[in-house]
């Protein structure tokens, strides 16, 4: 009995242990500060998203109304609204270090959040649809299948559909995550080889440079992806080495993450600056127009085929 409740009382501590390093771990340079107008986005991107899936499984039937069904249409943006937002949030600290002189992220204290905030919620999920929707994937011979889950290479093997499909975009977060303090690093780089006062324009720069990257790598690789016969400049099984690494089956979306990270800096920077209220002002009435604008350009694309009575038929 002495034993038994020595044991317990060691594996109390051991908790208790683990505990208190993971909170230390988590709240070291952790900021304070929250931005709550992102909780409203993302209920935007969740409610996009949630639209999109709800109009494809054809749960509901909207009929002829081709208005109703161009709103569900643009649900798809949802997807890229939340790499966005990702992109923003998780560039801030890295802004910060670059253009206001802060402490620089440290990349244990990235990875242990990053682990934390997706692993737990995804191999739970994971184990659930395993076990109840593909149980012949736990017998040993279809292993094989489960490592792109395992691994968040589902979208370098476009396999994402055999278990969940969104599980897609789970893989694209995962690796952006991985290489974000890569990207930081270079990027603080190339501010060491200008003055100060030129460092944002670099930071600017560089994120421009990574939305052209993954334009350039997204139109390519959809077009290599879909012609197995062409290639460029090298051999076709060293090309496909390249789109497995750049592309993966449907894109890095690494612009929609640059997208992201070029608003923090937009940010940061009105944020930091003496003219603050002012700039402020102006974004809350351009931000206003912006929004209408995409809504009704998103709108008008989606119902390409529907006759606008009070549209001239040549912009039909």
């Amino acid at each position: 009995m002495i034993g038994l409740m020595g044991l317990k009382e060691d594996v109390s501590s051991f908790q208790r242990n683990v505990h208190s390093w993971f909170a230390q771990q988590l709240n070291d340079h952790k900021s304070k500060g929250t931005i709550a107008s992102l909780d409203g986005v993302r209920a935007l991107a969740f409610l996009l998203v949630f639209a999109f899936h709800l109009n494809h499984s054809g749960v509901l039937d909207y009929g002829n109304n081709p208005f109703i069904v161009a709103f569900f249409l643009v649900g798809n943006t949802g997807v890229t609204l939340f790499f966005v937002l990702s992109g923003f949030l998780l560039f801030l600290p890295y802004t910060q270090a670059l253009l206001f002189e802060k402490d620089w992220p440290r990349p244990k204290i990235y990875y242990i959040r990053r682990t934390l905030r997706i692993f737990p919620g995804y191999f739970f999920s994971l184990f659930i649809l395993v076990m109840f929707t593909k149980p012949s994937f736990i017998q040993p011979h279809n292993w094989g299948q489960l490592v792109p889950f395992l691994t968040f290479t589902m979208g370098f093997y476009n396999s994402s559909g055999l278990i969940n499909g969104p599980y897609w975009t789970l893989a694209v977060e995962f690796q952006y995550y991985l290489i974000l303090p890569l990207i930081a690093l270079g990027i603080l780089g190339l501010t060491r080889l200008v003055r100060p006062e030129k460092r944002l324009w670099m930071v600017v720069g560089s994120l421009f440079a990574m939305i052209s990257w993954g334009l350039a790598t997204a139109c390519y690789g959809a077009y290599f992806a879909s012609h197995p016969d062409q290639t460029f400049l090298i051999p076709r099984p060293l090309l496909n080495v390249v789109l497995f690494v750049v592309y993966g089956d449907r894109s890095k979306f690494l612009e929609d993450f640059a997208v992201g990270m070029l608003i923090a800096v937009g940010y940061l920077s009105i944020m930091n600056s003496p003219r603050k209220d002012h700039y402020v002002l102006r974004m809350r009435r351009l931000l206003t127009g912006l929004l209408i604008l995409c809504i009704a350009l998103f709108v008008y694309a989606a119902m390409a085929s529907y006759t606008w009575p009070f549209v001239p038929g040549v912009f039909q």
